[in-house]
């Protein structure tokens, strides 16, 4: 994807080889999403052309496949930038650990860290601690 303007000022993104979608300017055919979806310049870009296409009941078709072939291009450039597994499992998520009380209570990646606090528990006593996978569920 690149961004470049024409003769006459216009900003557009290509996608490509030959698919160009304009970049509308504020308070024009700006779709607005709701407030919590946060977008890119070039999701806000893709979104625009769609909800112009919407609003303008436009017939011409080649306008739309380029607007399908934009959004492909730019599924195709996220999907090679994203982490892949090889052997297209589900990649694994590293375990969070979560110290309640102790010597030194917190949020660990390493059990090997867990271990050497249940050394010192052993002797000092008190150790508390659980095992998470998802980092929103152990911060809660």
């Amino acid at each position: 994807m690149k961004k470049s303007m024409n003769y006459n000022g216009v900003e557009f993104f290509t996608f490509g080889e030959d698919n160009k979608l304009k970049v509308f300017p504020q308070n024009t055919y700006k779709f607005k999403p709701k407030t919590h979806i946060i977008l890119d310049e070039v999701q806000e870009c893709i979104l625009d052309n769609f909800w112009y296409q919407y609003n303008n009941k436009r017939e011409e078709k080649g306008y739309m496949l380029s607007i399908l072939n934009s959004l492909a291009e730019y599924f195709h450039l996220m999907n090679d930038i994203m982490p892949t597994s090889e052997n297209n499992e589900v990649i694994q998520q590293k375990p969070i650990y979560v110290v309640f009380d102790g010597k030194l209570p917190g949020v660990y990646i390493s059990f090997e860290e867990i271990v050497a606090q249940k050394i010192d528990a052993k002797l000092m006593g008190g150790l508390s601690w659980k095992k998470y996978i998802d980092f929103d569920e152990a911060l809660t």
